[in-house]
């Protein structure tokens, strides 16, 4: 498994379109305030002014408020993620370290993370972030390692099996239990 295809990245086009539209939008609406505002001077009509910073003020500050947060919470989960993809267990002081954030944050954010699947993994009791696909990466060589197989023909029917030694097992295709000469039953 390829560690730069683990996780993806967060800001992808669509984040990426969603924190612009947010912001442009935000900004037109502003715009139209500053106009109305200008409009409502000239016309010495408060209602005016008081409609402009009701419907199109406060929501268009918003929406630069919130785009703006949404670009800089997407750059920091890619952050996280550039660093994660690196690594297979990861320790909170050092990711905070080259993050450039404080512990509590990191462990805030990387639990959101994990809570919303961006990562697949656990934090363990010392803080330290355990990558599931590691794990079972790892489990799978150890397994792999410790394992020995041979390749038996069975007496019934001919076919060739892999089999583990010392693990009792039938044949795949008729169900006639396998033996090995040079070693124990299998």
């Amino acid at each position: 498994m390829n560690k730069q295809n683990l996780y993806v990245s967060v800001t992808d086009k669509i984040s990426k379109l969603i924190s612009n539209i947010m912001f442009g939008v935000g900004i037109v609406l502003d715009i139209l305030t500053l106009l109305l505002i200008c409009a409502s001077i000239d016309m010495k009509d408060f209602s005016i002014f008081m409609i402009s910073m009701i419907l199109f003020f406060l929501p268009g500050t918003s929406l630069i408020f919130f785009g703006n947060k949404r670009k800089r919470k997407a750059k920091l989960m890619n952050e996280y993620l550039k660093y994660i993809n690196t690594r297979h267990n990861i320790n909170m002081d050092t990711l905070c370290q080259e993050i450039g954030v404080n512990k509590e944050k990191a462990i805030q954010d990387i639990t959101e993370m994990i809570s919303k699947k961006m990562i697949n993994g656990y934090m363990d009791e010392t803080n330290s972030l355990i990558l599931s696909e590691y794990e079972k990466m790892a489990e799978e060589k150890e397994k792999q390692e410790n394992e020995k197989t041979i390749i038996i023909k069975c007496p019934q029917c001919g076919a060739q099996n892999t089999v583990s030694i010392g693990v009792p097992q039938e044949c795949m295709y008729c169900g006639t239990m396998l033996q090995d000469k040079n070693h124990a039953k299998v």
